[in-house]
């Protein structure tokens, strides 16, 4: 716990102190003005556009993949989900909770495979209806794919973000979502490889952030 305490990146809740007492565990994260993700998504376009939303996708991504493979031995999350995804001031996201699943049971590969698929879940839910956030996972994932696959992903897109001049980029961060979201722990992308595709959309609409003090360096072939 000491470890993960030490641990500071701008898309990570630093996290300030704990307390266990008996069975009872108390963390002691920063406290993010803005609350979770859950909330400024059902806040509607109007506060939290598409900007924004990709902003949040880059953010978390970039957490995670420093997460990843910023050491040698991968911290992951084992339960990422938009709760657990908080926005600081000026909205940007960080994620709380990493590195609590560290079980010696758990494989590392398996682990972030994991962390891949719920990355995943978190994109999709990013840009389809905000109010269903944390319940239908399986048929939320099931409904997007079968629409890319039949060219009407327009219908899975939230109301709010359809026609306004970004469709492309948020098939294409649907399609991302999708690829995180194959069956196949194998064949999922990495979190460097998922950070790199979103970067590339987040160049095309002026989001540029360098985090040149947090490389990855591990696993990023």
């Amino acid at each position: 716990m000491e470890t993960l305490g030490q641990i500071r990146h701008p898309n990570l809740v630093p996290l300030l102190g704990f307390c266990f007492l008996e069975r009872e565990k108390l963390l002691i994260y920063k406290n993010m003005p803005n609350g979770a993700l859950p909330l400024r998504l059902r806040s509607g376009c109007e506060s939290f556009g598409w900007q924004k939303r990709l902003r949040a996708a880059l953010g978390v991504a970039r957490g995670l993949a420093w997460l990843h493979h910023g050491f040698q031995t991968p911290l992951t999350h084992g339960s990422l989900n938009t709760s657990a995804v908080l926005l600081d001031e000026d909205d940007e996201p960080r994620i709380a909770d990493f590195g609590l699943n560290r079980l010696f049971s758990t494989s590392t590969s398996s682990a972030t495979s994991e962390d891949v698929y719920q990355f995943g879940m978190l994109l999709l839910k990013l840009v389809t209806d905000g109010t269903e956030m944390e319940s239908g996972d399986e048929e939320l994932a099931d409904g997007v794919v079968r629409l890319l696959a039949a060219g009407w992903v327009g219908e899975a897109i939230d109301p709010c973000l359809r026609r306004t001049g970004n469709e492309d980029e948020i098939v294409e961060l649907l399609t991302i979502g999708c690829r995180c979201l194959v069956a196949r722990a194998e064949e999922r992308p990495s979190m460097f490889q998922v950070f790199k595709w979103l970067e590339r959309i987040g160049g095309r609409v002026e989001i540029h952030e360098e985090f040149d003090e947090f490389p990855l360096r591990y696993g990023c072939e």
